[in-house]
């Protein structure tokens, strides 16, 4: 029922065993966090897909831990959980995590509060910004401290690292509603240039 990944593991062995686990019904916890220093995306990829493969058997697992974090998936699934915090003081690149993130957010329920900031998804930036997007339209209120409903005049980021990807998801959610929306600071805050460009997008619509 638990599967845990030495540190002597090679790449190549981790890989095998995440698309050998669909054939394990009855694992409930896999730790792969010892095998941190060799995470490669493609590895998270067919977790993913044997994650997807047990789902449609109606298998979930308890939890994976990887990377240095820990998805408490059943929980996330069975809605027992409002909210999820990612967020670190200095930013890590988790841009190999990202499909076993989206996986866990798009099978997730009554997610309240998320929270990725200093979380840098590199090129996975828009698969993660689409999850958090259709959590939104059930129900989510507020990602990377900032509010996805409501109302306001001014806004201020300053110094806070949101992230392109929280920026991505203030611009289609929170901002488009703002009818008197007078001044929005965004210095400092993980700003580039796509997310500055739905920024603009929103506030000029």
């Amino acid at each position: 029922e638990t599967l845990e990944v030495g540190e002597e593991w090679l790449p190549v062995e981790s890989q095998l065993l995440c698309m050998a686990i669909r054939r394990n019904s009855r694992l409930r916890q896999l730790h792969l966090s010892k095998a941190q220093a060799d995470l490669r995306i493609d590895s998270v990829k067919a977790l993913v897909e044997s994650l997807e493969a047990l789902h449609v058997q109606g298998t979930m697992l308890d939890v994976v831990t990887i990377g240095g974090l820990t998805f408490p998936l059943r929980q996330m699934a069975a809605g027992l959980m409002d909210s999820l915090d990612f967020a670190s003081s200095t930013r890590h690149n988790r841009c190999a995590l990202a499909p076993l993130l989206v996986f866990a957010l798009d099978h997730s329920s009554g997610l309240r509060n998320l929270n990725f900031i200093n979380n840098d998804f590199g090129a996975e930036n828009e698969h993660v910004v689409d999850s958090v997007l259709r959590l939104a339209q059930r129900g989510l209120e507020v990602y990377n401290d900032l509010p996805l409903h409501g109302a306001a005049e001014g806004f201020d980021v300053q110094l806070r690292a949101v992230m392109p990807h929280g920026l991505c998801v203030f611009a289609s959610t929170f901002l488009p509603r703002q009818r008197y929306l007078k001044h929005l600071n965004l210095q400092s805050c993980g700003l580039d240039a796509r997310s500055l460009g739905a920024i603009l997008l929103a506030v000029l619509q």
